[in-house]
């Protein structure tokens, strides 16, 4: 499983789980803060970073379910399993390459405010940007370069926040609220749509950009209804590869739990290791006594683990794209 095939398949999950969302919601535990003036700064992505340390876990991760202590989940578990899918690929190089090599992944933010030094009402909205052709100007990610919105970019990406002064700059806080993931990779037929609950974005920004973290949680109904199809999708084309044929019995040892010759969401959902490690992440987060999976993010209101944390990291500097609908003035780039 030591191959540049997986290390990329890492890459698009993560870099998509971090941006590519779609819808929103008000915050679960205060009333909903209401964005109706302000500014507009506009920023693209130059860096989506998953932790490689215990240390980077801990500082990416927020406290999801409100108990004081913060929640890794999946982004806990990154520096263990990197090695193991990646061994060989530096896979926080093959992001950034993706975004200012390649151009091909493209995320763009607009943030309202009146002021990025302190306002109580602010929202952050993301968008896709098209790919980038080849060619383009050595300046495009250093606050100079000009982008457009892709046509199947969600245009409800938005979180509402707060910004105030901090030491090195100033601090978005916003959520939570909960957005749709739409993921793609080249060479599928499908991609994948999931909701991430309690969604947050932590982030100092100035009006030269910023870093700052990502994060929310993934309900196991959406592990079960959307993601486990879709990696047994992945997996299916991985191992009809004749390119992987080395590693396809060690894949096929290690998941194939019915021994029948092939990987489907049977195996993934009764796969005794998938099972432990996916249990051991999980926090309650929805209120759904009905155990459909559906139901409000009140965390601990139930008694049951329902929900699997997940957050990256992500710099971005200033950009030039147009978005319709901002009634205010766009301040440019300095």
């Amino acid at each position: 499983m030591k191959s540049l095939y997986l290390g990329r398949l890492v890459c698009a999950l993560s870099a998509a789980t971090a941006f590519s969302c779609g819808g929103g919601g008000p915050g679960e535990d205060m009333p909903p803060i209401v964005v109706n003036d302000g500014d507009y700064y506009h920023f693209v992505t130059t860096e989506v970073k998953l932790a490689t340390t215990a240390q980077e876990a801990e500082a990416q991760s927020f406290d999801l379910d409100g108990d004081g202590e913060v929640d890794k989940g999946l982004t806990g578990f990154l520096p263990q399993i990197l090695p193991l899918v990646a061994a060989d690929v530096d896979v926080n190089q093959e992001i950034a390459d993706a975004i200012t090599v390649d151009g091909s992944i493209i995320l763009l933010h607009s943030v309202r405010a009146n002021s990025l030094e302190t306002d109580s009402s602010v929202s952050w909205q993301v968008f896709l940007g098209d790919e980038l052709a080849a060619g383009f100007p050595a300046d495009q990610f250093t606050g100079n370069g000009a982008f457009n919105i892709a046509a199947n970019s969600p245009m409800t990406a938005k979180l509402n926040g707060r910004l105030g002064p901090t030491s090195g700059g100033r601090l978005f806080q916003g959520g939570p609220g909960t957005v749709t993931l739409n993921i793609s990779i080249e060479g599928l037929p499908s991609a994948l749509s999931v909701s991430l609950v309690s969604t947050r974005i932590k982030s100092t920004v100035t009006a030269t950009g910023g870093t700052g973290i990502i994060g929310g949680a993934i309900t196991t109904k959406s592990l079960r209804e959307q993601i486990f199809p879709f990696a047994v999708e992945v997996l299916q084309d991985y191992i009809a590869d004749p390119a992987n044929a080395d590693n396809v019995q060690t894949i096929l040892n290690f998941i194939d739990t019915d021994m029948d010759g092939t990987v489907d969401v049977t195996d993934l959902e009764t796969n005794s290791f998938v099972q432990t490690v996916l249990g051991s992440f999980q926090i309650d987060l929805i209120n759904d006594p009905d155990g459909d999976g559906i139901g409000p993010v009140e965390p601990g209101e139930d008694g049951v683990n329902d929900s699997i944390p997940l957050s990256v990291g992500f710099s971005f500097v200033p950009a030039k794209f147009t978005a319709s609908g901002e009634t205010g003035t766009v301040i440019p780039a300095p």
